[in-house]
């Protein structure tokens, strides 16, 4: 069933010819949309003068209803009054069209903005006036705007702008609920794509490099080649190989969370990042993870004094495990040149880390931290992975942005 909502004046001048002039424009509505209701929005004047004109010039005449607006001048008044209405006519399955043709201009507008709200077609009869200003008959034309078509392109903007920002879950969402409302299927083809790529770089950004590749790999020129080349190399490295990748990639992430202001987040990411890269130095130059390190391997490294040390802290099995800043304790003692730069700046911001809300403490990490931090996590990485293979691998793992469109 379909339903019009129409806003009623008095006419230019509000004497017989205008009311005359105006009630044909109304009548020609009612003919163009052909509804099974009209709701009149009226005044006390354009209840007693223009209601009865429409009905004269439209014989066939639908059913209909009058709603009152006692002050015509109250935008608020008239725009809660079109509201309510419009919602009462969905919940009973009309589809509505609200034409806002005449009556003041705090009817008109607030009528439109109701209609617009709620997403129905607007309409309004225009067409060549006379000296008089009035419409002339016969040269009346109703134009008509589907505002779900306005809404869609809002829509489309605001999932560019959430995939843009890193929020992957909102684009989604929003994604999902707009394809319900329109079945074009060029904007289902977009949203689908739109969907995709936030899909696919979500599981990147929750480091699901696996799932990432399989979604993005198919996407053509939405995702750059360098990410591409950077997941599929991720994927065959060895374990090696595989932790100049995961350092580049963390960095990236840690950046991301920074623009987000979620410093917090950013910290969590970098102190894994400075962890990362002296694990990756034990492990390549020595042979030892961190997680088992065995005090046989270490007496074969290190004099008594610095031995002893780490005897101490050894199972029954003579394996230990060794936290970060024990690890670059080690790196110290074994001659490495990473070890040496733990200096007391960046121990003071790891150790600031520990006392986060997201680690052991209460306290919120701020942006100054955050950006000390992520300055010496990426001189430590620089050193580990080699500047000019780090810069490569943190611009083939750069997430990129979707161009917005004017």
């Amino acid at each position: 069933m379909k339903a019009l909502i129409a806003t009623v004046g008095t006419g230019i001048g509000g004497g017989k010819e205008g009311v005359e002039s105006l009630a044909h424009a109304i009548a020609k509505s009612i003919r163009s949309h052909n509804p099974d209701l009209v709701v009149f929005v009226v005044t006390k004047q354009s209840e007693e003068s223009t209601v009865p004109e429409i009905i004269k010039q439209c014989p066939n005449m639908p059913e209909y209803e009058l709603i009152r607006l006692e002050d015509m001048s109250d935008i608020r008044a008239a725009y809660e009054l079109v509201s309510r209405k419009i919602s009462e006519l969905r919940e009973k399955h009309y589809e509505v069209a609200v034409d806002f043709t005449s009556g003041t201009k705090a009817m008109s507008a607030g009528a439109a903005i109701a209609g617009a709200g709620h997403l129905c077609m607007l309409t309004y009869v225009g067409g060549k006036r006379g000296d008089n200003n009035l419409v002339l008959r016969g040269e009346e034309d109703v134009k008509t705007l589907e505002f779900t078509g306005v809404y869609v392109d809002a829509e489309m903007r605001l999932i560019r702008r959430l995939f843009n920002c890193h929020q992957y879950s909102s684009c989604i969402a929003t994604a999902e609920n707009l394809r319900r409302l329109t079945a074009d299927p060029s904007v289902g083809e977009e949203l689908d794509r739109y969907q995709r790529l936030a899909e696919g770089y979500s599981a990147w950004d929750l480091f699901d490099h696996e799932r990432a590749y399989g979604i993005l790999k198919g996407e053509g020129e939405w995702v750059p080649p360098g990410n591409k080349e950077f997941l599929g190399r991720l994927r065959r490295a060895d374990e090696h190989e595989r932790m100049d990748f995961l350092i580049a990639d963390l960095l990236n992430n840690a950046e991301r969370r920074i623009k987000e202001g979620k410093y917090d987040d950013a910290v969590a990411r970098l102190y894994r990042t400075v962890e990362l890269t002296g694990q990756t130095v034990l492990l390549r130059e020595y042979g030892m993870k961190t997680s088992e390190v065995a005090i046989e391997r270490l007496r074969r490294l290190l004099d008594g004094v610095q031995l002893a040390r780490y005897e101490r802290m050894a199972d029954e099995e003579g394996k230990l495990q060794l936290p970060l800043q024990k690890t670059f304790e080690l790196l110290r003692d074994l001659g490495h040149p990473l070890g040496g730069m733990m200096d007391t700046e960046l121990r003071d911001n790891l150790n600031k880390r520990n006392y986060s809300i997201l680690a052991h403490g209460l306290d919120p990490v701020g942006e100054e931290r955050a950006l000390i931090l992520m300055n010496k996590a990426r001189e430590l990485a620089r050193t580990v992975v080699g500047p000019s293979r780090l810069d490569e691998l943190m611009e083939k793992s750069r997430f990129p942005q979707i161009v917005e469109c004017p």
